[in-house]
């Protein structure tokens, strides 16, 4: 079903990443679909690890608790969730609080990722009415100058 996904859309250039801490392999069928879609890359952290410079050119980002997606959020593209049991029982954010679509079956994958791919704020407004409440509980600010609140600090306590 990914794999016509895939090959319908040739021009996108999915990009598979495994968590840091994930020590898995690739399984048959992640094989299967690789070998029949050029346009899928399956990447490690360990040959890629830097995630940033991922998140800067990809369009939408599948996920389930990761919180990449809060880091996500900050490029008001869409978010898809796959969803699993929250593995932290203590994790900051609740169920409800994930500002994306949620997807429990693989063909509600198939039209998200269509859905994803037309309007990315239509997407967002269907899809997480909450998107600017997470967004503004997650960070405090967003105006892209952390680095120079940084420095400005850093000044201060080297003068101090």
């Amino acid at each position: 079903m990914f794999e016509n996904f895939a090959i319908k859309h040739k021009k996108i250039h999915f990009i598979i990443r495994t968590h840091r801490y994930w020590e898995g392999k690739e399984s048959s069928d992640v094989d299967s679909v690789l070998s029949k879609c050029p346009n899928i890359s399956w990447i490690s952290m360990q040959d890629y690890p830097d995630t940033y410079a991922l998140l800067a050119v990809t369009d939408f980002l599948i996920t389930d608790w990761s919180s990449i997606a809060f880091d996500f959020m900050l490029k008001r593209k869409p978010i898809i969730f796959i969803d699993r049991p929250n593995p932290y029982n203590k994790f900051c954010f609740t169920p409800e609080e994930r500002a994306g679509a949620i997807v429990e079956k693989k063909d509600q994958l198939i039209s998200i990722l269509e859905e994803s791919l037309k309007d990315s704020e239509k997407f967002i407004k269907k899809h997480a009415p909450n998107f600017d409440v997470v967004l503004d509980k997650a960070f405090l600010y967003k105006d892209g100058k952390a680095s120079d609140r940084c420095i400005e600090e850093l000044i201060k306590l080297l003068k101090s």
